[in-house]
Formats: C-alpha cells, sequence, structure tokens
C-alpha cells in the first residue's frame, strides 16, 4: 500500500477511489434503563482529511466529529457519553481528500460518519451475554538491524536527487 495524495487519485481517472471501508462497527454499554454509558465506534480509513505535511494543525480529524455527533445523539438529557474511537488497520483504505482536505471537510466527513454511527445504533442488538472479556496479547514484531549510516546516507541522497528531478520538471520522475 501507499500513500497516493488527492490530485494523483483524481488523475488515475473518474471511476477510481481505491478501498473505502463500507462498515461502522459500534459497541454501547448501557444501564438497565437503556440509556447510554459509553460507546466504542470503529472505522478503518487514513484520517488525513485535514492534515497537510507541509501545513501542521491540530485537529481531531473526521474521527474526532463522528464520535461526538454520535456522544450526541446518544445523549439523554445532559452531556453524551464518552465516545472511543479505534482506528481499524487501514492498511490501503483511503480517505478522501488526502492531504488537500482541511478542516471544514473533515468535519464534513465526520458529519457523514457520524450518521452511518448514528444509524448503527438505532439498529444495536442487545448482547446474549453479560459478560466483558478482555485478553491483552503482546504480538511479536520482527524487526531487521537498522541500516548503516553510509546506507542511509546513500538512501537520502538518492531521495534529494528524486526531488529535485520533480522540481526541475524532469518528465520521467513525474
Amino acid at each position: 500500500w501507499y500513500f497516493m495524495r488527492e490530485a494523483d487519485r483524481v488523475a488515475v481517472g473518474r471511476d477510481y477511489h481505491g478501498d473505502i471501508e463500507t462498515r461502522a462497527p459500534l459497541v454501547t454499554f448501557r444501564r438497565a434503563d437503556g440509556s447510554t454509558v459509553a460507546a466504542l465506534a470503529q472505522f478503518a480509513a487514513h484520517p488525513v482529511t485535514a492534515y497537510h505535511p507541509e501545513k501542521p494543525l491540530a485537529h481531531g480529524e473526521y474521527p474526532s466529529v463522528a464520535v461526538n455527533v454520535l456522544s450526541e445523539h446518544l445523549a439523554s438529557g445532559g452531556s453524551g457519553p464518552p465516545v472511543a474511537f479505534l482506528q481499524g488497520c487501514c492498511g490501503d483504505i483511503n480517505s478522501k481528500k488526502m492531504f488537500v482536505g482541511g478542516v471544514e471537510t473533515a468535519e464534513r466527513h465526520g458529519r457523514l460518519l457520524g450518521k452511518s454511527y448514528i444509524s448503527a445504533a438505532r439498529r444495536l442488538q442487545p448482547s446474549e451475554t453479560e459478560r466483558l472479556d478482555l485478553v491483552v496479547v503482546t504480538a511479536p514484531v520482527p524487526l531487521a538491524d537498522l541500516p548503516s549510516v553510509r546506507t542511509l546516507e546513500r538512501e537520502r541522497a538518492e531521495m534529494e536527487d528524486f526531488v529535485q528531478r520533480a522540481i526541475e520538471g524532469d518528465e520521467d520522475t513525474l
């Protein structure tokens, strides 16, 4: 997988959209009276609609907006319950307007995702058990030895050369 900027995604063709997650799982924890104590919401995608590597800013991205929309919906009288967002394994799942969106776009996408969570909340089914299990597992991550300083310097020079060729408009690089 790789990051694809929106301009490149659009250039691939009008019908190209990449993989888009079609599920927005939701779990709520409720009191006996049915009011929600807390919720867990999940979605697999790159939350980088407002993010720009060249123009850093602080924003909760569309997941933050979505869980706030859901929390407001689940409120019973007072403030809404806490809703935790679980980032899915995004892999090759795209985000629309990646690196070219902005805060407004992220908030619009967040409201859309929030509406999906509200729709899911209306169709929730009670669990068949009152048990809540938790498992913590340490996953081994195989790591290779770090490359030598010489290798890193050579790779950096290669990247800088690539960037310079792009700046100069080299057709093969572009």
